[in-house]
């Protein structure tokens, strides 16, 4: 089974951070870091946000992981999977 995380509230115009986290946190504690995967879904979220803020807020919301954690869910599980 595999998690595709992406979306991050999408009726949430002023995505930050704290509103992003319940959205990643979640999956990766429910599946794991071995079967979550983080991706975006633009162009359609540049209407909303952009990709800079998606991504530092992932940064910072698996800044206590391993690096070999950050690489499962940014790379190497969409690999596997």
């Amino acid at each position: 089974m595999a998690c595709k995380i992406y979306g991050f509230g999408v009726r949430d115009f002023t995505r930050t951070t704290g509103s992003i986290r319940p959205y990643e946190e979640s999956p990766i504690e429910i599946f794991g870091v071995d079967c979550c995967m983080f991706a975006s879904n633009f162009p359609l979220h540049k209407l909303f946000s952009s990709y800079n803020t998606i991504f530092n807020a992932f940064k910072e919301i698996t800044s206590s992981y391993l690096l070999e954690d950050r690489m499962k869910l940014l790379q190497n599980n969409m690999e596997k999977f």
